[in-house]
């Protein structure tokens, strides 16, 4: 966090660590917060939650990295590299190898010049069927075909990137309070608000090339089932967020 708060100049990776560190003990082969470090574990916590957002799962970085995702799979699919070749690349290995891929140029170049997919619809996590937060790798590649045939595009032009679901193992680190060891959720109301504050950021993101963003976005909620009232796409002119039916009427 630290690193990273500093190399992007975001002001929010400032954390006690070395207390931190010097407060764990081993309590019965587990390790345990020592007394008084509730609020030293809350500031961790509360760091991260601010990075989540403004960097790790910033809309750009996760556009880049469902492009390259793609991309990869792709030079996989064409036969120029196996699985163990491809992990065992470097940057610029695979950068060389997107390249010269007939099936993976058009990716490498947009990645080279920057030139990345936008978002189509960039849904909460009540927006979103239950039957599409369970779907496996081979289905959401299916829905993405599935998608592109309905606007008209090409396959290559529909990306649908979908994270985990909100999770804090954290939560349940140990704590000492007054001799006992308690889980850290049950001592701070804080955590309480950054879990409920994590599943608030949660976002299904669906890319596509800007000159394809409108008719994406309308396959997307006929194909997908998104509740279009609730999911929420950028609006271009102002950096807000709206509803699609809201955006549509904009645009």
């Amino acid at each position: 966090l630290v690193r990273d708060a500093h190399h992007t100049g975001v002001p929010y990776g400032t954390i006690d660590h070395e207390r931190l560190i010097r407060a764990l003990r081993l309590v019965d082969n587990e390790l345990v917060l020592d007394e008084g470090n509730v609020q030293t574990a809350e500031s961790l916590l509360l760091a991260r939650a601010l990075m989540n957002p403004t960097v790790y799962a910033h809309h750009v970085a996760r556009i880049a990295k469902a492009m390259l995702r793609q991309a990869s799979e792709r030079l996989l699919e064409s036969g120029t590299v196996d699985a163990h070749t491809l992990r065992r690349m470097d940057d610029y290995g695979l950068r060389t190898a997107l390249r010269e891929c007939n099936a993976t140029q058009k990716f490498a170049r947009r990645l080279d010049t920057r030139q990345l997919y936008k978002r189509a619809a960039w849904a909460e996590l009540d927006a979103v069927p239950d039957s599409l937060l369970t779907a496996d790798h081979n289905q959401i590649q299916t829905l993405e075909r599935d998608v592109a045939e309905a606007a008209g595009v090409d396959p290559t032009s529909v990306i649908i990137d979908l994270p985990p679901p909100p999770s804090m193992a954290e939560t349940t680190s140990q704590v000492m309070i007054n001799g006992d060891v308690r889980q850290l959720e049950d001592q701070s109301a804080l955590v309480g608000a950054l879990r409920q504050a994590q599943t608030d950021n949660w976002r299904l993101g669906i890319y596509s090339p800007g000159d394809d963003r409108d008719r994406v976005r309308d396959a997307v909620v006929r194909e997908l089932g998104l509740d279009r009232r609730a999911t929420t796409i950028p609006n271009a002119r102002s950096g807000v967020n709206a509803t699609l039916d809201a955006f549509a009427d904009r645009t």
